[in-house]
């Protein structure tokens, strides 16, 4: 029945995830684009599923549900790892845009907002009923927006897609790079870009297939050695794998 304050990025310590027992509420502030959200957790706890605990001087705890919401507020919002479809819907962003001038603020706000405490729950009581009744949040474009722009933003790969190669027709294909050449490739665009933990080889070609890339099988005959490669369906922006591995 209380709400507690401790980072996003804290809650991957099952030491700090036994604070939530209990709590109904965290909302963690400041949140700086140099720490690394616990994005396991918090699909864990969002989705209702159970997580481990430990309490202090005593063995872990496995399978505790907690029934804490999870709230961030940030200018900027934290580094993520996981950028898949379960992380979008479990997430909701408001972009707060106005900004009240100096000579607007009210330095007596928060008290006079006391005496309005009854009416203020009321609506959301109201709020909750018209949630319960559609089984999900209903969610502002703007909302919808800013969730699928951050999570472009630290999947690495979609950004090396852009930054770094155009789509391939398929008359083409025998000048397509194999799936390892653009994947050498996307290591050291990961690494000049500072993201932290580039994709490994198979899910960096899984990825290409979700942003729509062709991949196509093609076998190579050396003699009487067959051999399978895999072409990817782009061409890097320079034109030339020479440049590529000059820029290596």
């Amino acid at each position: 029945q209380r709400h507690l304050t401790i980072p996003c990025e804290m809650c991957i310590r099952d030491s700090h995830r036994t604070s939530l027992v209990g709590a109904l509420l965290n909302v963690s502030t400041e949140q700086s684009r140099l720490n690394m959200m616990a994005d396991a957790v918090f699909k864990q706890v969002v989705g209702g599923d159970p997580v481990s605990i430990r309490r202090l001087y005593s063995e872990v705890e496995n399978k505790v549900i907690l029934s804490a919401r999870l709230l961030g507020l940030a200018n900027e919002l934290p580094a993520l790892a996981d950028v898949s479809f379960a992380m979008r819907r479990r997430m909701v962003i408001l972009e707060c845009t106005n900004i009240v001038k100096d000579e607007d603020k009210d330095p007596d706000l928060i008290d006079k907002l006391k005496d309005e405490r009854p009416a203020i729950l009321r609506r959301w009581v109201e709020a909750l009923q018209r949630l319960r009744a559609r089984g999900k949040f209903d969610e502002p474009k703007s909302s919808i927006d800013a969730v699928e722009a951050y999570l472009r933003e630290h999947d690495s790969v979609a950004q090396w897609s852009e930054a770094r190669t155009i789509r391939s027709d398929e008359a083409d294909s025998e000048k397509w790079p194999t799936v390892e050449e653009c994947y050498v490739d996307y290591n050291e665009f990961a690494k000049q870009m500072g993201y932290r933990a580039p994709y490994a080889l198979p899910v960096f070609k899984n990825k290409l297939k979700n942003l729509g890339l062709n991949i196509k099988r093609r076998v190579l005959t050396f003699g009487t050695v067959n051999s399978i490669v895999e072409q990817a369906g782009l061409s890097f922006k320079d034109q030339s794998r020479e440049a590529m591995a000059k820029r290596l």
